[in-house]
């Protein structure tokens, strides 16, 4: 379950603040309290988990290399790694040793404000909830949008994107599996809602 804003050491006034500019400035949010708190919330821990990485990846690195693997000193660097990456993907969920070494150059690229790894690492997160031999048809046509969408580090941040098509895109390809039995409701939500969406589908799929 996702904590309060001031569990995770943040602002609760700046988050509030954020999210009713969220509920005047957006069509998706207006008039919708709960899913503005939540993708406030999601912005503020992505930016401070980013934040973190850009300040202490380089000692985390410089650990995770000279230390012996189960050291105090390296278990210490992994949790920190762990817990930043919490607040990027927005989740409590624990994140395994072997996803942040398999990772680690993204992460890297990550904490240097690099948005295409960062968009890659939350996908990548995202597909640990989807069985992979379920990686077929609608799904494939969703990595490829994915694949083919390769710009993201040439986006200087603050930069304004319209992603509008892409993420209907998305949500149509992973909807057209829901139907077809490939993938579970439960799945389709985690996959969003690592990616900072909490989804509201229109449709019934029981």
């Amino acid at each position: 379950m996702i904590r309060s804003a001031q569990e995770y050491g943040l602002n609760a006034d700046e988050v509030a603040n954020y999210s009713d500019w969220l509920q005047q400035n957006s069509e998706d949010l207006q008039d919708n309290a709960e899913s503005a708190d939540y993708v406030a919330l999601a912005q503020y821990r992505l930016e401070m988990g980013l934040k973190d990485l850009s300040s202490n990846f380089d000692s985390y690195a410089q650990t995770l290399q000279g230390a012996t693997e189960g050291s105090t000193e390296y278990v210490k660097a992994m949790n920190s790694i762990e817990e930043d990456l919490q607040h990027v993907f927005n989740t409590e969920e624990e994140i395994d040793d072997s996803f942040i070494t398999s990772h680690l150059e993204d992460i890297e690229k990550a904490a240097q404000g690099d948005l295409e790894a960062i968009t890659d690492l939350q996908l990548a997160f995202s597909m640990l909830h989807i069985d992979p031999n379920l990686l077929t048809g609608a799904l494939a046509d969703f990595q490829n949008e994915i694949d083919e969408f390769d710009d993201w580090n040439k986006i200087e941040i603050g930069a304004s994107i319209d992603t509008n098509d892409m993420l209907y895109e998305w949500y149509d390809a992973m909807d057209k599996m829901v139907r077809a039995g490939e993938m579970q409701a439960e799945d389709m939500q985690a996959i969003w809602n690592s990616l900072g969406f909490e989804l509201e589908p229109d449709v019934d799929w029981k």
